[in-house]
This record gives C-alpha cells, sequence and structure tokens, in this order.
C-alpha cells in the first residue's frame, strides 16, 4: 500500500509504535483516536485508516483522502487488538 502522498502517515506510524493517541481532524470534526491499521477500501475508493474513536466508543474507518489534521498526542493506550502500523 503506497501512502506516499499521505501527508499525516509518519505522525500516525509514530503514534502506533509509541501507543500513543492522536487527535485527528476529520469532515470537520476533532476526534481523539488510537491507531490500528491501514486497509484498502473493499469498494476500491482509496486507503483507509483504521482506529479506535474514543469519543464514540467503536473502531471506525477514516478515507485517508478526509483526514485534514493528525496531531501526536501525550496520552498513551493499551492496545485492544494488533496494531498493524508501523
Amino acid at each position: 500500500m503506497d501512502l506516499s502522498g499521505f501527508q499525516f502517515a509518519e505522525v500516525i506510524t509514530q503514534a502506533a509504535r509509541e501507543h500513543r493517541k492522536v487527535r485527528l481532524t476529520y469532515k470537520d470534526e476533532v476526534r481523539t483516536v488510537e491507531p490500528y491499521s491501514y486497509r484498502e477500501s473493499p469498494a476500491g475508493t482509496g486507503t483507509l485508516f483504521y482506529g479506535f474513536h474514543e469519543e464514540a466508543g467503536v473502531i471506525k474507518a477514516f478515507n485517508i483522502g478526509k483526514i485534514q489534521h493528525v496531531e501526536l498526542m501525550d496520552e498513551t493506550y493499551n492496545p485492544r487488538w494488533t496494531i498493524e502500523i508501523g
């Protein structure tokens, strides 16, 4: 999977390696997310970033083309699943 055009790949990779949460702006909404994996969309519409959306309490898929900003947080997490990033 080619993430070379995804400007936030390095921040998300660092967060996954260090088990740190990210503050993600997606569709103009700020969310706290635990990073887990990247996957190609089943519909073939692009790459999806999967993370546990803390405020919603569920794992969610985020289209990387719609991610507006990612900030590395100091807060760590205990992985709920295998982290596939990094």
